[in-house]
């Protein structure tokens, strides 16, 4: 097998990428970017959510569908954005229910 020459932009995993397949007509354009489809699918994503291409629950849901099981191991900053990310749904909530309990106390 080929010496690894590319870093996993997501995970930080080395992996094989070959110049010569850039030419192919059946070159797979996501291996520019991660060793593999889920870690292309979670750079796309995060990619979407900074450009505000799509809505904060929409970047949620989709993370949900993605294998977050080795985050602790991705790169920092992706780890964080991450965190970041499917955090704000928790605040969200919490505020929602504080919210809620102020205008109930006000009504009551």
């Amino acid at each position: 097998m080929p010496q690894s020459n590319r870093e996993c932009k997501i995970c930080g995993e080395p992996y094989y990428y070959c110049q010569s397949c850039q030419k192919l007509e059946s070159f797979e354009s996501w291996r520019l970017y991660g060793h593999d489809i889920n870690c292309y699918k979670i750079f796309m994503i995060l990619r979407d959510d900074f450009l505000k291409n799509t809505s904060r629950e929409e970047t949620i849901s989709l993370l949900n569908n993605c294998d977050l099981s080795n985050l602790e191991n991705f790169n920092d900053n992706i780890k964080t954005q991450i965190k970041d990310i499917l955090s704000t749904k928790k605040t969200n909530i919490i505020n929602k229910k504080n919210k809620n309990k102020i205008v109930n106390s006000i009504n009551t």
